[in-house]
Protein backbone atom coordinates (compact mmCIF):
# COMPACT_ATOMS: atom_id res chain seq x y z
CA UNK A 1 0.00 0.00 0.00
CA UNK A 2 2.78 2.47 1.02
CA UNK A 3 4.44 1.66 -2.71
CA UNK A 4 1.41 1.90 -4.74
CA UNK A 5 0.58 5.08 -2.92
CA UNK A 6 3.87 6.75 -3.02
CA UNK A 7 3.52 5.97 -7.09
CA UNK A 8 0.09 7.25 -7.40
CA UNK A 9 1.69 10.28 -6.31
CA UNK A 10 4.17 10.37 -8.98
CA UNK A 11 2.85 9.62 -11.38
CA UNK A 12 -0.33 12.04 -11.17
CA UNK A 13 2.44 14.62 -11.70
CA UNK A 14 2.33 15.43 -15.60
CA UNK A 15 5.26 17.73 -15.52
CA UNK A 16 8.18 18.16 -13.23
CA UNK A 17 7.95 21.76 -11.58
CA UNK A 18 10.66 23.28 -9.43
CA UNK A 19 8.62 21.72 -6.46
CA UNK A 20 8.48 18.27 -8.04
CA UNK A 21 12.24 18.41 -8.38
CA UNK A 22 12.36 18.12 -4.59
CA UNK A 23 10.38 14.90 -5.03
CA UNK A 24 12.35 13.63 -7.22
CA UNK A 25 15.49 14.24 -5.49
CA UNK A 26 13.86 12.76 -2.16
CA UNK A 27 13.33 9.53 -4.56
CA UNK A 28 16.51 9.61 -5.59
CA UNK A 29 18.19 9.69 -2.19
CA UNK A 30 16.16 7.31 -0.87
CA UNK A 31 16.91 5.04 -2.96
CA UNK A 32 20.42 5.70 -2.23
CA UNK A 33 20.65 5.29 1.61
CA UNK A 34 17.81 2.29 1.69
CA UNK A 35 19.07 -0.02 -0.59
CA UNK A 36 21.74 -1.50 1.50
CA UNK A 37 18.54 -2.74 3.23
CA UNK A 38 17.24 -4.61 0.19
CA UNK A 39 20.20 -6.07 -1.23
CA UNK A 40 23.27 -7.53 -0.07
CA UNK A 41 26.37 -9.61 -2.26
CA UNK A 42 23.91 -10.20 -4.49
CA UNK A 43 21.18 -11.58 -2.74
CA UNK A 44 17.88 -10.14 -1.38
CA UNK A 45 17.67 -9.77 2.43
CA UNK A 46 14.09 -7.89 2.39
CA UNK A 47 11.53 -8.80 -0.64
CA UNK A 48 9.69 -5.91 0.77
CA UNK A 49 12.42 -3.52 0.39
CA UNK A 50 13.39 -4.76 -2.86
CA UNK A 51 9.90 -4.15 -4.46
CA UNK A 52 9.91 -0.44 -3.33
CA UNK A 53 13.79 0.08 -5.03
CA UNK A 54 11.78 -1.54 -8.30
CA UNK A 55 8.77 0.47 -7.85
CA UNK A 56 10.61 3.68 -6.68
CA UNK A 57 13.41 3.77 -9.68
CA UNK A 58 10.02 3.00 -12.00
CA UNK A 59 8.96 6.37 -10.63
CA UNK A 60 11.91 7.87 -11.04
CA UNK A 61 12.17 6.91 -14.90
CA UNK A 62 8.78 8.72 -15.30
CA UNK A 63 9.83 12.14 -13.37
CA UNK A 64 12.82 12.15 -15.58
CA UNK A 65 10.51 11.51 -18.33
CA UNK A 66 9.10 14.72 -17.81
CA UNK A 67 11.78 17.34 -17.24
CA UNK A 68 11.84 19.97 -19.48
CA UNK A 69 13.98 19.39 -22.73
CA UNK A 70 17.45 19.72 -22.72
CA UNK A 71 21.05 18.37 -23.37
CA UNK A 72 21.11 16.94 -19.83
CA UNK A 73 18.00 15.37 -20.28
CA UNK A 74 18.76 12.83 -22.24
CA UNK A 75 21.64 11.25 -19.95
CA UNK A 76 19.54 11.66 -17.12
CA UNK A 77 17.32 8.96 -18.46
CA UNK A 78 19.70 7.05 -19.56
CA UNK A 79 21.25 6.92 -15.92
CA UNK A 80 17.59 6.26 -14.57
CA UNK A 81 17.12 3.30 -17.01
CA UNK A 82 20.65 2.58 -15.70
CA UNK A 83 19.36 2.97 -12.05
CA UNK A 84 16.64 0.16 -12.74
CA UNK A 85 19.24 -2.05 -14.43
CA UNK A 86 21.36 -2.64 -11.54
CA UNK A 87 18.12 -3.07 -8.98
CA UNK A 88 17.26 -5.82 -11.11
CA UNK A 89 20.47 -7.14 -11.46
CA UNK A 90 20.80 -6.91 -6.99
CA UNK A 91 23.69 -4.51 -8.01
CA UNK A 92 26.21 -4.18 -5.04
CA UNK A 93 25.15 -1.15 -2.94
CA UNK A 94 27.80 0.84 -3.51
CA UNK A 95 27.80 1.04 -7.05
CA UNK A 96 24.01 2.43 -6.65
CA UNK A 97 25.02 4.57 -4.14
CA UNK A 98 27.89 6.28 -6.55
CA UNK A 99 25.06 6.22 -9.47
CA UNK A 100 22.35 8.20 -7.44
CA UNK A 101 24.62 11.22 -6.16
CA UNK A 102 25.87 11.65 -9.50
CA UNK A 103 22.02 11.74 -10.47
CA UNK A 104 21.42 14.18 -7.70
CA UNK A 105 24.14 16.59 -8.69
CA UNK A 106 23.62 16.53 -12.02
CA UNK A 107 19.69 17.28 -11.29
CA UNK A 108 20.86 20.30 -8.90
CA UNK A 109 23.48 21.45 -11.47
CA UNK A 110 22.13 21.39 -14.46
CA UNK A 111 18.42 22.52 -13.48
CA UNK A 112 19.57 25.13 -11.09
CA UNK A 113 17.52 23.80 -8.22
CA UNK A 114 18.35 25.99 -5.11
CA UNK A 115 19.11 24.02 -2.28
CA UNK A 116 20.43 25.82 0.84
CA UNK A 117 18.92 27.82 3.42
CA UNK A 118 18.80 31.56 3.20
CA UNK A 119 19.45 31.92 7.12
CA UNK A 120 22.02 29.87 9.73
CA UNK A 121 19.92 27.10 10.67
CA UNK A 122 18.78 27.59 14.39
CA UNK A 123 19.99 23.71 16.26
CA UNK A 124 18.38 25.15 19.75
CA UNK A 125 15.29 25.76 17.10
CA UNK A 126 15.57 22.74 15.56
CA UNK A 127 15.31 20.99 19.10
CA UNK A 128 12.27 22.86 19.99
CA UNK A 129 10.30 21.51 16.80
CA UNK A 130 12.18 18.01 17.28
CA UNK A 131 10.86 17.51 20.81
CA UNK A 132 7.37 18.95 19.82
CA UNK A 133 6.44 17.04 16.71
CA UNK A 134 9.13 14.02 16.24
CA UNK A 135 10.23 12.78 19.69
CA UNK A 136 6.98 10.93 20.38
CA UNK A 137 8.29 8.50 17.37
CA UNK A 138 11.48 9.20 16.73
CA UNK A 139 12.61 8.96 20.82
CA UNK A 140 13.88 12.08 23.09
CA UNK A 141 17.21 11.19 21.74
CA UNK A 142 16.87 10.32 18.30
CA UNK A 143 17.14 6.31 18.77
CA UNK A 144 13.87 5.12 16.81
CA UNK A 145 12.54 4.15 20.27
CA UNK A 146 9.68 6.94 21.13
CA UNK A 147 6.68 6.05 23.19
CA UNK A 148 4.69 5.56 19.36
CA UNK A 149 7.04 3.46 17.57
CA UNK A 150 5.88 0.49 18.99
CA UNK A 151 4.53 -2.15 16.30
CA UNK A 152 5.26 0.92 13.75
CA UNK A 153 5.69 -0.83 10.01
CA UNK A 154 8.22 0.61 9.04
CA UNK A 155 9.76 1.73 12.23
CA UNK A 156 11.10 5.38 12.67
CA UNK A 157 14.34 6.62 11.88
CA UNK A 158 17.48 5.56 14.41
CA UNK A 159 18.98 9.50 13.81
CA UNK A 160 22.10 8.03 16.20
CA UNK A 161 22.78 5.28 13.18
CA UNK A 162 26.02 6.41 12.11
CA UNK A 163 25.85 3.91 8.68
CA UNK A 164 22.45 6.05 7.90
CA UNK A 165 24.17 9.46 8.90
CA UNK A 166 27.21 8.67 6.41
CA UNK A 167 24.71 8.39 3.93
CA UNK A 168 21.88 11.31 4.29
CA UNK A 169 22.40 15.04 2.71
CA UNK A 170 20.54 17.22 4.56
CA UNK A 171 18.95 18.55 1.67
CA UNK A 172 17.76 15.04 1.43
CA UNK A 173 16.05 15.29 4.81
CA UNK A 174 14.87 18.52 4.26
CA UNK A 175 12.49 16.99 1.63
CA UNK A 176 11.61 14.01 4.01
CA UNK A 177 10.92 17.05 6.49
CA UNK A 178 8.78 19.01 3.33
CA UNK A 179 7.22 15.59 1.61
CA UNK A 180 6.77 13.41 4.43
CA UNK A 181 6.76 9.84 3.17
CA UNK A 182 3.35 8.38 1.74
CA UNK A 183 1.92 5.50 3.75
CA UNK A 184 3.78 6.31 6.72
CA UNK A 185 3.19 7.48 9.94
CA UNK A 186 5.84 10.48 8.32
CA UNK A 187 3.95 13.55 7.29
CA UNK A 188 4.48 16.06 5.57
CA UNK A 189 5.38 19.38 7.61
CA UNK A 190 4.86 21.73 4.23
CA UNK A 191 2.89 24.05 6.70
CA UNK A 192 6.16 24.82 8.16
CA UNK A 193 8.43 27.65 7.68
CA UNK A 194 11.12 27.14 5.66
CA UNK A 195 13.92 28.13 8.10
CA UNK A 196 11.84 25.64 10.60
CA UNK A 197 12.13 22.73 7.96
CA UNK A 198 15.90 24.02 7.39
CA UNK A 199 16.63 24.30 11.31
CA UNK A 200 14.87 20.60 11.74
CA UNK A 201 17.25 18.97 9.04
CA UNK A 202 19.99 20.22 10.49
CA UNK A 203 19.20 19.41 13.98
CA UNK A 204 18.38 15.47 13.66
CA UNK A 205 21.26 15.37 10.71
CA UNK A 206 23.49 15.96 13.63
CA UNK A 207 22.14 13.66 16.23
CA UNK A 208 24.58 10.94 15.19
CA UNK A 209 27.77 13.22 15.52
CA UNK A 210 30.23 12.77 18.79
CA UNK A 211 32.74 15.66 19.50
CA UNK A 212 35.54 12.85 18.08
CA UNK A 213 33.88 12.56 15.10
CA UNK A 214 35.06 16.49 13.95
CA UNK A 215 38.63 16.60 16.07
CA UNK A 216 40.81 18.98 14.87
CA UNK A 217 38.69 20.37 12.01
CA UNK A 218 38.04 23.41 13.42
CA UNK A 219 41.77 24.19 12.46
CA UNK A 220 41.24 23.21 9.25
CA UNK A 221 38.09 26.18 8.31
CA UNK A 222 41.21 27.94 6.63
CA UNK A 223 42.51 24.97 4.42
CA UNK A 224 42.24 25.03 1.04
CA UNK A 225 41.89 21.23 0.31
CA UNK A 226 38.76 21.78 2.17
CA UNK A 227 37.51 24.41 0.67
CA UNK A 228 34.71 23.46 -1.25
CA UNK A 229 32.65 21.78 1.52
CA UNK A 230 32.37 25.14 2.44
CA UNK A 231 30.18 26.51 -0.04
CA UNK A 232 26.59 26.16 1.25
CA UNK A 233 25.50 24.32 -1.99
CA UNK A 234 27.79 21.49 -2.15
CA UNK A 235 28.07 20.90 1.63
CA UNK A 236 24.17 20.83 1.50
CA UNK A 237 23.86 17.69 -1.07
CA UNK A 238 26.74 16.15 -0.02
CA UNK A 239 26.82 13.13 2.33
CA UNK A 240 29.43 13.01 4.85
CA UNK A 241 30.70 9.97 3.38
CA UNK A 242 30.99 10.99 -0.25
CA UNK A 243 33.14 14.02 2.03
CA UNK A 244 35.63 11.18 3.23
CA UNK A 245 36.07 9.75 0.09
CA UNK A 246 36.41 13.04 -1.58
CA UNK A 247 38.75 14.70 0.74
CA UNK A 248 39.88 11.96 3.48
CA UNK A 249 39.67 11.60 6.88
CA UNK A 250 39.69 15.79 6.66
CA UNK A 251 36.65 15.99 4.91
CA UNK A 252 34.20 13.79 6.93
CA UNK A 253 35.31 15.81 10.04
CA UNK A 254 34.96 18.59 8.18
CA UNK A 255 31.61 17.76 7.31
CA UNK A 256 31.03 16.69 10.99
CA UNK A 257 32.11 19.69 12.26
CA UNK A 258 29.64 21.99 9.97
CA UNK A 259 26.89 19.84 10.52
CA UNK A 260 26.94 20.61 14.21
CA UNK A 261 28.04 24.06 13.68
CA UNK A 262 26.49 25.61 11.20
CA UNK A 263 27.36 29.36 11.67
CA UNK A 264 30.89 28.49 9.90
CA UNK A 265 29.06 28.49 6.49
CA UNK A 266 26.71 31.23 6.84
CA UNK A 267 28.68 34.89 6.74
CA UNK A 268 26.84 37.28 4.54
CA UNK A 269 24.29 36.30 1.44
CA UNK A 270 26.15 37.39 -1.58
CA UNK A 271 24.55 40.05 -3.70
CA UNK A 272 24.13 37.05 -6.47
CA UNK A 273 23.01 34.47 -4.18
CA UNK A 274 20.22 36.18 -2.75
CA UNK A 275 18.96 37.37 -6.87
CA UNK A 276 18.79 33.25 -6.94
CA UNK A 277 16.34 33.33 -3.93
CA UNK A 278 14.46 36.13 -5.28
CA UNK A 279 14.37 34.43 -8.62
CA UNK A 280 12.45 31.22 -6.62
CA UNK A 281 10.13 33.57 -5.13
CA UNK A 282 9.08 34.76 -8.40
CA UNK A 283 8.33 31.76 -9.66
CA UNK A 284 6.63 30.94 -6.92
CA UNK A 285 4.43 33.81 -6.81
CA UNK A 286 3.65 33.60 -10.45
CA UNK A 287 2.25 30.28 -10.15
CA UNK A 288 -0.20 31.30 -7.49
CA UNK A 289 -1.22 33.58 -10.47
CA UNK A 290 0.65 36.69 -7.93
CA UNK A 291 1.51 38.82 -10.82
CA UNK A 292 2.09 41.84 -9.19
CA UNK A 293 4.33 39.66 -6.29
CA UNK A 294 5.65 37.98 -9.00
CA UNK A 295 7.24 41.65 -10.76
CA UNK A 296 7.82 43.21 -7.16
CA UNK A 297 10.44 40.14 -6.51
CA UNK A 298 12.18 40.19 -9.87
CA UNK A 299 12.66 43.99 -9.17
CA UNK A 300 14.45 43.14 -5.97
CA UNK A 301 16.20 40.76 -7.93
CA UNK A 302 17.97 43.25 -9.79
CA UNK A 303 17.68 46.30 -7.71
CA UNK A 304 19.25 44.50 -4.13
CA UNK A 305 21.07 41.61 -5.41
CA UNK A 306 22.51 41.65 -9.22
CA UNK A 307 22.72 45.01 -9.56
CA UNK A 308 25.37 45.63 -6.36
CA UNK A 309 28.03 43.21 -8.03
CA UNK A 310 27.61 45.36 -12.02
CA UNK A 311 30.50 47.58 -11.31
CA UNK A 312 32.93 44.45 -10.81
CA UNK A 313 31.37 42.29 -13.23
CA UNK A 314 31.84 45.03 -15.72
CA UNK A 315 34.98 45.28 -15.10
CA UNK A 316 36.00 41.82 -15.97
CA UNK A 317 33.09 40.99 -18.60
CA UNK A 318 30.68 43.58 -19.76
CA UNK A 319 29.35 41.18 -22.07
CA UNK A 320 28.26 38.62 -19.32
CA UNK A 321 26.78 41.74 -17.37
CA UNK A 322 24.95 43.10 -20.43
CA UNK A 323 23.69 39.54 -20.94
CA UNK A 324 22.23 39.18 -17.35
CA UNK A 325 20.65 42.55 -17.39
CA UNK A 326 18.91 42.05 -20.38
CA UNK A 327 18.11 38.40 -19.25
CA UNK A 328 16.23 39.92 -16.02
CA UNK A 329 14.53 42.67 -18.21
CA UNK A 330 13.14 39.91 -20.50
CA UNK A 331 12.01 38.26 -17.32
CA UNK A 332 10.08 41.13 -15.92
CA UNK A 333 8.46 41.77 -19.09
CA UNK A 334 7.32 37.77 -19.48
CA UNK A 335 5.50 38.28 -16.10
CA UNK A 336 3.63 41.82 -17.63
CA UNK A 337 2.95 39.44 -20.66
CA UNK A 338 1.66 36.84 -18.60
CA UNK A 339 3.59 34.07 -20.71
CA UNK A 340 3.38 30.37 -19.66
CA UNK A 341 4.26 29.37 -16.36
CA UNK A 342 6.72 26.49 -18.57
CA UNK A 343 8.46 29.84 -20.46
CA UNK A 344 9.08 31.67 -17.03
CA UNK A 345 10.33 28.72 -15.31
CA UNK A 346 13.18 27.79 -18.35
CA UNK A 347 14.16 32.05 -18.27
CA UNK A 348 14.73 31.94 -14.58
CA UNK A 349 16.93 28.63 -15.15
CA UNK A 350 18.56 30.59 -17.85
CA UNK A 351 19.29 33.17 -15.42
CA UNK A 352 20.41 31.43 -13.04
CA UNK A 353 23.05 29.60 -14.89
CA UNK A 354 24.07 33.02 -15.88
CA UNK A 355 24.43 34.16 -12.11
CA UNK A 356 26.52 30.95 -11.34
CA UNK A 357 28.58 32.01 -14.42
CA UNK A 358 29.06 36.04 -12.69
CA UNK A 359 29.70 34.00 -9.42
CA UNK A 360 32.99 31.95 -11.21
CA UNK A 361 33.91 35.29 -13.03
CA UNK A 362 33.81 37.10 -10.23
CA UNK A 363 35.86 35.03 -8.19
CA UNK A 364 38.73 34.37 -10.58
CA UNK A 365 39.55 37.93 -10.18
CA UNK A 366 38.20 38.75 -6.20
CA UNK A 367 41.00 40.39 -4.46
CA UNK A 368 42.52 38.61 -1.03
CA UNK A 369 41.68 40.55 1.98
CA UNK A 370 45.14 42.04 2.44
CA UNK A 371 44.66 43.50 -1.25
CA UNK A 372 41.07 44.65 -0.72
CA UNK A 373 42.85 46.70 2.24
CA UNK A 374 45.87 48.08 0.75
CA UNK A 375 43.45 48.66 -2.33
CA UNK A 376 41.29 50.68 -0.05
CA UNK A 377 44.09 52.42 1.95
CA UNK A 378 45.91 53.69 -0.87
CA UNK A 379 42.29 55.20 -2.35
CA UNK A 380 41.93 56.92 1.36
CA UNK A 381 45.86 58.43 1.01
CA UNK A 382 45.49 59.94 -2.69
CA UNK A 383 41.77 61.51 -1.62
CA UNK A 384 43.08 62.54 1.73
CA UNK A 385 46.30 63.68 -0.01
CA UNK A 386 44.15 65.92 -2.60
CA UNK A 387 41.85 67.61 0.23
CA UNK A 388 45.22 68.33 2.23
CA UNK A 389 46.32 70.05 -0.77
CA UNK A 390 43.29 71.81 -1.37
CA UNK A 391 42.82 72.92 2.56
CA UNK A 392 47.15 73.94 2.43
CA UNK A 393 45.99 76.05 -0.37
CA UNK A 394 43.50 78.44 1.19
CA UNK A 395 45.61 78.55 4.45
CA UNK A 396 48.46 80.07 2.56
CA UNK A 397 45.95 82.19 0.19
CA UNK A 398 44.42 83.35 3.92
CA UNK A 399 48.05 84.06 5.20
CA UNK A 400 49.00 86.01 2.25
CA UNK A 401 46.31 88.35 1.91
CA UNK A 402 46.33 89.37 5.74
CA UNK A 403 42.80 87.53 6.82
CA UNK A 404 44.86 85.52 9.02
CA UNK A 405 42.15 85.57 11.72
CA UNK A 406 39.52 83.28 9.40
CA UNK A 407 41.70 80.38 9.31
CA UNK A 408 39.80 79.45 11.96
CA UNK A 409 36.71 79.18 9.94
CA UNK A 410 38.40 77.24 7.23
CA UNK A 411 39.52 74.61 10.28
CA UNK A 412 35.74 74.63 11.32
CA UNK A 413 35.13 73.66 7.85
CA UNK A 414 37.42 70.54 7.41
CA UNK A 415 36.60 69.11 11.10
CA UNK A 416 32.54 69.62 10.45
CA UNK A 417 32.97 67.86 7.24
CA UNK A 418 34.88 65.09 8.56
CA UNK A 419 32.16 64.49 11.52
CA UNK A 420 29.72 64.91 9.07
CA UNK A 421 31.01 62.37 6.89
CA UNK A 422 31.32 60.08 9.82
CA UNK A 423 27.66 60.69 10.96
CA UNK A 424 26.12 59.71 7.32
CA UNK A 425 28.12 56.75 7.64
CA UNK A 426 26.97 55.78 10.87
CA UNK A 427 23.31 56.71 9.71
CA UNK A 428 23.26 54.90 6.61
CA UNK A 429 24.03 51.79 8.89
CA UNK A 430 22.29 51.65 11.97
CA UNK A 431 19.26 53.97 11.45
CA UNK A 432 17.62 53.89 8.09
CA UNK A 433 17.94 50.64 5.53
CA UNK A 434 19.36 51.87 2.20
CA UNK A 435 17.37 49.51 -0.29
CA UNK A 436 17.75 49.21 -4.04
CA UNK A 437 15.77 51.12 -5.54
CA UNK A 438 16.51 53.87 -2.85
CA UNK A 439 20.12 53.83 -3.37
CA UNK A 440 19.35 54.85 -6.93
CA UNK A 441 17.31 57.95 -5.82
CA UNK A 442 20.12 58.80 -2.93
CA UNK A 443 23.27 58.31 -5.58
CA UNK A 444 21.24 60.39 -8.00
CA UNK A 445 20.49 63.13 -5.72
CA UNK A 446 23.77 63.35 -4.52
CA UNK A 447 25.22 63.77 -7.63
CA UNK A 448 22.98 66.76 -8.88
CA UNK A 449 23.50 68.00 -5.11
CA UNK A 450 27.46 67.93 -6.24
CA UNK A 451 26.71 69.41 -9.42
CA UNK A 452 25.04 72.28 -7.98
CA UNK A 453 27.61 72.65 -5.16
CA UNK A 454 30.48 72.55 -7.72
Amino acid sequence: MRTLLFLWVILLSPSTSAADFQQLLQLIDYIGVDYGEAVAYGEIISPGEFAEMQDFSQGIAQQLNDLASGEHKTQLIEQGQQLIALIEAKAESAVVRALTADMRLAIIKNYRVTVIPRKVPQLERGAQLYQQDCASCHGLSGDGLGLQAVGMEPAPINFLDKARYAQRTLYGLYNTVTQGVPGTAMGSYHEMSTEDRWALAFYVGQLAIDESDYAGARERLADPDLAPLLDVQTFSVTTPAEAGSAYGPGGAAMMAWLRANPQSLFNTESPLMFSRHRLDDVREAYHKEHYGTAYRLAVEAYLEGFELVEPGLNAVDSKLRLEIEQAMTGLRNQIRERVGSADLDASIIHIKGLLDTASERLHERSLTGSAAFASAFFILVREGLEALLVVAALVAFLVKTEHRANVRYLHFGWIGALLAGVATWWVSMSIIEISGASREITEGVAALLAASIL
